[in-house]
């Protein structure tokens, strides 16, 4: 069975302003190099395979940062369809903004993004098909007990998690993943399972204990 670790990347000055990111490529602040680099210490104990991320700079960099914890091996490959899904007009725009503004889309956007979608921005539905096809060759072939890192954005991991595990999108926000934290589900032809869910436990502990922390997956 596959093992899949699903990290979000580190804090970027969007998300300490509360602005939506979506595909807009932020990078990370120092405080979210530092958190990438309590992430890495973390999974290199967990000794992934394969390393596979987003093409956005903020995922890059967080992955680059496991693969240095993990002595620069294995490469990070990159996926086009980890990328962030778009907010389309939202993007850049802080959400005291949206909520003076478009307070009423605001609101039915966070009720159900499936019924929902900012103007000129992507359905859910199409995120989740895309992150589900770029899922397919990610774990084709290969061993059967491999483990494989996936860093991405906290709306296409939220929307890929309800699209594994058939939940309604009226979940998504419910289940979003904060900076750095990890999720963990097995996958074989067959079955699949969730094992822990936003995971933070490496951003709270003192630092020099991030390296004896478990991954439980």
């Amino acid at each position: 069975m596959k093992r899949i670790l699903l990290a979000r990347h580190g804090v970027t000055s969007w998300n300490q302003e509360r602005r939506f990111q979506g595909c807009s490529d932020i990078p990370l602040t120092d405080e979210g190099r530092h958190q990438a680099s309590r992430l890495a210490t973390r999974v290199a104990l967990w000794k992934p395979h394969r390393i596979v991320t987003s093409p956005l700079i903020r995922a890059r960099d967080t992955a680059e940062a496991v693969r240095r914890a993990c002595g620069g091996h294995p490469p990070c490959e990159v996926s086009e369809g980890l990328r962030e899904m778009s907010f389309g007009a939202w993007e850049g725009l802080p959400v005291e903004q949206l909520v003076q503004d478009a307070g009423e889309s605001l609101n039915l956007w966070a009720r159900d993004p499936g019924k929902f979608t900012p103007p000129g921005g992507e359905p859910i539905a199409c995120t989740q098909q895309r992150a589900l096809e770029a899922l397919n060759p990610i774990l084709a072939g290969g061993d059967p007990e491999e483990r494989i890192l996936l860093v991405a954005h906290g709306g296409v991991i939220s929307a890929l998690l309800l699209a594994l595990f058939s939940m309604p999108t009226q979940m998504f926000r419910g289940i979003l993943p904060g900076n750095c934290a990890l999720s963990a589900i097995h996958l074989d032809p067959d079955q699949r399972f969730l094992v822990f869910l936003n995971d933070v436990l490496h951003m709270a502990v003192a630092e020099e204990l991030v390296g004896q922390l478990p991954i439980p997956a």
